[in-house]
């Protein structure tokens, strides 16, 4: 997956201080696949380890001296980030290694955030635009972070019923297993397709929502997955 497509809402635990260079020393024990972004520009490396308070990278672009960048890679806990300046070039280094400076912090978005799980055939969800039009899909899957549905839906209706991309709207949805598991709130649509089938496939992130109810929901569909 693309590390910077995860919002970076989505990462609540922060690590600092005394445990921050314990824990980059852990992580970045092995060398590690990373991505790299500044400004609207994104490329990757690998990260070689740390020495002293640098971390040493292997980038595939060149990065300019002083300037800060934002690093991702996963590890068995999540989605790292962490923002950095580079201290430019080590010497005489073949192929070139690149100083990095130790971060002050870094986020973590933990791997249930980001992990879909499947639901029941028969879940639904009913979005509801602020313009008064609602539009009944069937729940593909969902995360900590967000969910997935298929609409069916006429073309010559979408400009009515498809929320518009960004749009803030309110949903319910209920799950339906050996009982049923009623959730609603407000989410975004960050994306839709048009697959072969004729449905639209949409995708949205929560922006308010019932947190605890949430993890439970995830938990109890994590547990499934895993007697199957």
């Amino acid at each position: 997956m693309k590390l910077f497509s995860v919002p970076i809402k989505m990462f609540e635990i922060e690590i600092k201080g005394e445990k921050l260079k314990k824990f980059l020393d852990n992580s970045l024990s092995d060398i590690t696949e990373v991505e790299i972004r500044r400004k609207d520009e994104e490329m990757s490396g690998y990260i070689i380890g740390t020495k002293d308070n640098d971390i040493i990278l292997r980038s595939n672009k060149k990065l300019e001296n002083g300037k800060k960048y934002e690093i991702r890679f996963t590890t068995d806990r999540g989605i790292i980030t962490f923002e950095t300046n580079s201290k430019g070039e080590i010497e005489g280094s073949k192929p070139p290694l690149i100083l990095l400076e130790l971060p002050k912090s870094l986020m973590i978005c933990e791997r249930r955030r980001y992990m879909r799980v499947r639901v029941p055939k028969s879940s639904e969800v009913i979005i509801k635009r602020d313009n008064g039009y609602a539009l009944f899909c069937m729940l593909s899957d969902i995360s900590l972070g967000g969910f997935s549905v298929f609409m069916n839906i006429k073309d010559k209706m979408i400009e009515y019923f498809l929320p518009m991309l960004n749009e803030d709207v309110g949903f319910s949805m209920k799950l339906v297993n050996n009982k049923k598991i009623d959730l609603d709130g407000r989410a975004v649509l960050k994306h839709y397709s048009l697959g072969s089938d004729g449905k639209y496939k949409a995708g949205f992130y929560f922006s308010k929502t019932d947190k605890g109810k949430l993890k439970q929901l995830i938990s109890f569909l994590m547990k499934k997955e895993k007697k199957k």
